[in-house]
């Protein structure tokens, strides 16, 4: 014999309701069709929102994921800045790293600062 989860039983008991017998009012919605047409269609709802809760996180989830990715391949592992400015003498700093063994790529930019 299969048996039902507690969880499950109190869903359905508390979804379904009991059916008034005899001159027993113990449910208001005891045989009330609206109120049970209400019942499902709440029932419904609440389902649907928290499906598509589940799947518009599910779907950010995975852009963030791919976002990082793709900025983290952009973002330098390395930086070297110099303490007299302006440094005049990079380019061939630059072929003396790109000479280091494990250094894939060597770049020079320019950093500011700025407002937008």
């Amino acid at each position: 014999m299969f048996a039902w989860p507690l969880s499950f039983l109190i869903a359905l008991r508390f979804s379904c309701g009991r059916r008034a017998r005899g001159g027993d009012k113990t449910n208001a919605n005891a045989g009330n069709p609206i109120l049970s047409l209400i019942s499902v269609i709440s029932t419904l709802g609440i389902t649907l929102g928290v499906a598509v809760l589940i799947l518009g996180l599910s779907a950010m989830n995975g852009f963030e994921r791919e976002l990082k990715n793709r900025v983290l391949a952009v973002v330098p592992h390395g930086k070297i800045a110099f303490v007299e400015q302006p440094f005049n003498r990079w380019p061939s700093l630059l072929e003396r790293i790109e000479q280091v063994p494990g250094i894939i790529a060597a770049a020079p930019y320019i950093e500011l600062t700025g407002l937008i």
